[in-house]
């Protein structure tokens, strides 16, 4: 909330308005941290409320950036009649959002605490440590999905693992390099939907650098794209290439991704025969 006053008075409230709202902003980016990791045993009302409280946590960060918006004009008008105008527009919408806002919080809060005890009490530890395995076959720029071997493993080319052991001393050979850099656990996709959403959001931030809302925005995007496997975003490097399956995907041309192969290596399925057929045998 800001009081008007004089321009210069005003100016030195909007720069501590302007430091309360990067506050609000960063406790909406930690909460939406501390949904994710807690969110490790998934069922239907858990997914249900998850996606609901990241639409929330999304639209209140808009929120919070149109605030910001709000304060920055405030900075760079000079009439008095609009400062005014500013300031009230600026003080109504906060006042209208705000309680709104931390009622939402508190309601998030309490779903990650009884999130955590049942992870507790069902014996989760909540982490996002990739466990490794060894792999001695040579693919390049293929993206392996092993229910057989129960592993992942990331598209690489023989070219830049070399590249690695030459630049490092902590590889011994290429399997290492694999092994560490290029391989997880199948168990680490486990809630696909959950993973999707993991995986854009290290996508966008990590490699695309992008804003965290930007990030959210795709995030939520991945979550309900039940036919795109959460490795596939990770195998990616940038967002062109995602968006490249993804046009292939929603034209149901996938020969024509051409950037890394995916081979999956599924387990046999058992069929059940009857009784007449086993009579028949």
């Amino acid at each position: 909330m800001i009081k008007f006053s004089t321009k210069d008075d005003l100016l030195e409230k909007v720069k501590l308005e302007q430091k309360s709202i990067e506050l609000h902003i960063s406790s909406q980016i930690n909460l939406s941290n501390d949904l994710v990791t807690s969110t490790n045993n998934m069922t239907e009302d858990i997914f249900n409320d998850f996606t609901k409280y990241m639409i929330n946590i999304k639209n209140n960060i808009e929120l919070f950036y149109s605030l910001k918006d709000k304060l920055h004009s405030l900075e760079n008008e000079k009439e008095e009649k609009k400062l005014e105008d500013i300031v009230s527009d600026y003080n109504n919408t906060y006042t209208l959002s705000i309680n709104k806002i931390f009622s939402s919080n508190l309601e998030i809060k309490n779903f990650i605490k009884k999130l955590i005890a049942t992870n507790k009490s069902n014996g989760i530890v909540l982490n996002n440590v990739r466990t490794v395995n060894t792999t001695n076959s040579y693919l390049e720029k293929t993206l392996i999905i092993s229910e057989i071997s129960k592993v992942v493993i990331l598209p690489y080319t023989l070219h830049e693992l070399n590249e690695k052991l030459e630049n490092s001393s902590d590889y011994k050979n290429i399997d290492e390099i694999i092994n560490k850099e290029y391989t997880l656990p199948l168990v680490y996709y486990k809630h696909s939907a959950i993973s999707r959403f993991k995986e854009a959001m290290d996508l966008a931030l990590h490699k695309e650098k992008l804003s965290y809302l930007k990030a959210l925005s795709l995030a939520l995007e991945m979550l309900t794209n039940y036919n795109l496997h959460p490795a596939i975003i990770t195998a990616c490097k940038n967002m062109d290439e995602l968006d490249v399956y993804l046009s292939c995907l929603e034209d149901n041309q996938l020969d024509d991704f051409q950037l890394f192969d995916i081979k999956y290596e599924m387990l046999p399925k058992v069929v059940k025969q009857n009784k007449e057929e086993f009579a028949q045998v």
